[in-house]
Order: structure tokens, then C-alpha cells, then sequence
């Protein structure tokens, strides 16, 4: 993707498992958070995932958070110590699987 400097890449074994992926990620709302447009200062949180935690890209979310799957992720705006705050509290809640 030329001039998109938070693009990111995966490939998949067969064409099976990208579809599986991607009707996870439809599934719970990933794709629908990634088609909006990203505004200056925000942040995203994801509670479930494969790593749940804090992302300032939608890349790093896909890539790292969410390992190409579905999960619960949110945005929000703020800086991200803000965004840790709230994260740290919803862990201790029990709310981040």
C-alpha cells in the first residue's frame, strides 16, 4: 500500500484460513472499527485478543493485538497512558481475556 506508512502484511497457508480470519474479524467488529477513519490521538484498546493492551495503529492492532483474528477491541481518544489507565483497571476487573 504506497504512502500508507501503517500498512501491514500477512499471509495465509491456504485461502480457507484467510477467509476463517477475516469472518472472525467481520464477526466481532474488527473490520467495522478498521473501516473508520483514523483521527489524530486515537487510541486503541483491546480486551481480547492474542496480546490485549494498548495500540496507537491500526497495523500494530491487527498485527500484534489480535494475530489477524477477530476479538474485542475499542478506540478511544487521549493519550495512552490514559488509555493504560483504563486498560490496567478493566485487567483487574476481570474484564480483559
Amino acid at each position: 500500500v504506497c504512502n500508507y506508512r501503517e500498512a501491514v502484511f500477512k499471509g495465509f497457508g491456504t485461502l480457507a484460513a484467510a477467509q476463517n480470519h477475516h469472518a472472525e474479524a467481520i464477526a466481532t467488529g474488527v473490520i467495522a472499527l478498521l473501516k473508520r477513519d483514523p483521527e489524530a490521538g486515537d487510541i486503541y484498546i483491546i480486551i481480547k485478543g492474542v496480546k490485549p493492551g494498548v495500540y496507537k495503529c491500526h497495523g500494530l492492532l491487527m498485527k500484534d493485538g489480535l494475530g489477524w483474528r477477530g476479538g474485542e477491541a475499542m478506540y478511544s481518544s487521549g493519550t495512552a497512558s490514559q488509555a493504560k489507565a483504563v486498560f490496567r483497571q478493566w485487567e483487574q476487573d476481570g474484564h480483559v481475556r
